[in-house]
């Protein structure tokens, strides 16, 4: 994990979010046959791509660099805002961007550092999934395949290996010329050719002699250097300006279909459930650092070494801590609401302690060196608490819903909206289920808040989402649904909003629930919404729904203080009514772990007034639980084989 700011250049602001229609972010799983691993695709889809339902769409693989993932080109290079302010202007065509993870290696082979076998991986697994999932345009001449750095050997190889599939090439900050070579060498021609570099790189002789050489076999070869150094600068500019360049009415020769030497057999992974390692930095965990070095032609060959990860799990129960601390003078972590001192190890750098006895569950560990918290750097990572913090999973062989199967997968679109309270443009993380897309139907929409001090992510990435809802589909005990995550921070400039809850419900109402039934085949109606949430989001869930009976008709509030007087909402007239009650909704249910001692006793007391004297139809969900992930996901599994039945 690596921190990072950016200082905005004087005049170019080609990256930046822009008042113009904006396409959508979709994170993908699919497998890949030559590890057995289930995979991350990350794929920006144009403005309007979900309503111009005839439309075929070019596409272009874009691969990240060494040290980096399939995120990169997102939250580090804005590949998204760049595409949308070019559309916007139209100066490049509309198009499909796919960005994938390029760290791909056989069974028990050492990880080599350059080039791995991604190329089998893209041409094998990843295009036939965007093919039978996407709307695309078939064939060399609406595909293109570009990258950075180690990216951009993988991109090179893949066009020299199969420019059958791939028209438009684009080598940014290229550490290796064995693509560009072999394309010279076997006399291939492409739609487009596009080099660069930072002119620090000092790359500008060599690139343009591979103009010299590419165009004399028949290529269109652009040459561009930035300001700036092996850096994100010049990346952002050269897939600024190589968008711009391809998928044009160019004629280009058709070349045999190409087969790798080798078919990779389709292989099953047998470590452990990838869903305990699933996170906002990738969800195939790649804990490794690069050993740099050439072989005896110049030819990048470095190799990956494993890293000692922070958290590792020993077996059921058993979690080992440990961190590079040097000559620190008290080492420890926090987590389960106590703390942990780590022992300086004999080497006298590594710090570190065995935890027994740990219950199955999510627990958020924060690390501290001489008091001060730090964020280690290589193991999982999240935000949580109101900073980052590192987690871990210990397995439930008694609750595997959260876990990742073989099942139909739906998806995780990113999107953002406009908020009206505080004039923000905010995300939404929306799960839509297996066959949205082709599907003529239209589909209950479920509302899903985090908690306090974590954001529109913790559903994604805690709570395991797409993969309880994959899962409960498969099995029939839940309905296909949409589930929209939003974060819950929403305060006017004028310091009128609840200073806990703030005016969250008011955007809601004026701004979440209308984007949605805009922009996605949902049911707009009362009885097919839904608003759920957990601590924070609870109340805030409890807020709307009664005050907004004519919005949502099913309430779901875990964690949460289950209030009988008009403190949060105006709901007595409600409460104390049974008819009212069932004539306004369908399904309230409330969660509470037995052993969260600052909530379950008053809503227990709450539960026994509502159900036993005014004899309401309310859900009352209590198991042995604390006021954490553990419990929350189990509520929203009960939660979920209820709502919209």
């Amino acid at each position: 994990m690596m921190n990072f700011f950016d200082i905005p250049e004087t005049q170019d602001d080609f990256y930046f979010r822009r008042e113009v229609p904006h396409g959508t972010v979709r994170i993908e799983l699919y497998h890949s046959s030559v590890n057995g691993r289930t995979k991350y695709a990350y794929i920006y889809t144009p403005p309007l791509y979900e309503e111009n339902v005839d439309k075929l769409y070019p596409v272009l693989y874009l691969q990240h660099g060494v040290c980096e993932d399939e995120t990169s080109w997102l939250w580090s290079g804005k590949a998204n805002y760049i595409l949308d302010n070019l559309i916007a202007e139209k100066k490049c065509q509309e198009m499909i961007i796919v960005m994938n993870s390029g760290y791909s290696f056989k069974e028990g082979e050492k990880a080599i550092f350059y080039p791995g076998d991604f190329d089998s991986e893209l041409v094998y697994d990843c295009i036939p999934y965007i093919e039978s999932n996407f709307r695309v345009k078939k064939g060399r001449s609406f595909r293109a395949v570009a990258g950075l750095s180690l990216g951009s050997a993988q991109a090179s190889l893949s066009a020299a290996n199969h420019p059958d599939l791939f028209g438009y090439l684009g080598v940014f900050s290229g550490p290796s010329s064995e693509g560009i070579e072999k394309i010279i060498k076997e006399k291939l021609s492409f739609g487009g050719i596009f080099l660069s570099a930072g002119i620090y790189e000092n790359a500008l002789n060599k690139l343009n002699a591979f103009k010299k050489e590419l165009d004399d076999i028949g290529n269109q070869t652009i040459v561009r250097s930035y300001d700036g150094y092996h850096e994100w600068s010049p990346w952002r500019h050269s897939l600024f300006d190589f968008v711009q360049s391809i998928f044009g009415d160019i004629t280009m020769p058709e070349y045999p279909a190409t087969l790798l030497n080798e078919r990779i057999v389709c292989r099953e992974y047998h470590g452990p459930n990838q869903a305990l390692f699933m996170n906002p930095l990738f969800n195939d965990p790649f804990y490794k650092d690069v050993v740099f070095h050439v072989d005896a032609k110049g030819r990048p060959a470095g190799s990956y070494v494993d890293i000692r990860t922070g958290i590792t799990v020993l077996g059921p129960g058993r979690v080992e801590f440990s961190i590079e601390a040097g000559d620190a003078v008290k080492v420890m972590v926090r987590f389960r609401g106590e703390e942990v001192n780590l022992q300086r190890e004999p080497d006298g750098n590594m710090w570190s302690a065995v935890c027994e006895n740990v219950e199955p569950g999510f627990y958020y560990v924060y690390f501290y060196i001489d008091d001060v918290h730090v964020v280690h750097p290589f193991t999982q990572c999240c935000y949580g608490g109101f900073c980052a913090a590192n987690y871990f999973e210990m397995e439930d062989p008694e609750f595997q819903d959260y876990l990742l199967k073989d099942v139909p997968h739906g998806s995780i679109r990113l999107m953002s909206y406009r908020s009206s309270i505080d004039g923000r443009d905010k995300p939404l993380y929306i799960y839509t289920p297996s066959g949205y897309d082709t599907s003529a139907d239209k589909y209950p929409v479920l509302y899903l808040q985090h908690g306090g001090g974590e954001n529109e992510t913790a559903w994604v990435w805690h709570g395991k989402i797409q993969n309880m809802m994959d899962n409960l589909i498969a099995e029939k005990k839940c309905r296909k649904m949409l589930v929209v995550m939003a974060e819950g921070y929403s305060f006017k400039p004028d310091g009128s909003s609840n200073p806990s809850l703030g005016s969250f419900d008011e955007e809601m109402i004026s701004d979440i629930v209308p984007f949605i039934d805009k922009n996605f085949k949902s049911v707009p109606d009362k009885k097919a919404r839904a608003m759920a949430g957990l601590s924070m989001g609870a109340m805030q869930s409890y807020k709307i729904v009664f005050n907004h009976p004519e919005v949502f008709a099913n309430g779901g509030f875990f964690s949460g203080i289950f209030y009988t007087r008009d403190e949060v909402a105006n709901n007595n007239s409600v409460l104390f009514n049974r008819q009212k009650f069932k004539d306004l909704y369908q399904l309230i249910f409330v969660g509470c772990g037995e052993q969260d001692e600052r909530l379950y006793s008053g809503n227990a007391e709450a539960m026994k007034l509502l159900k036993e004297e005014y004899e309401l139809p309310i859900t009352f969900f209590h198991i042995p639980g604390e006021h954490n992930w553990t419990f929350w996901r189990k509520a929203l599994r009960a939660f979920l084989n209820l709502v919209f039945k």
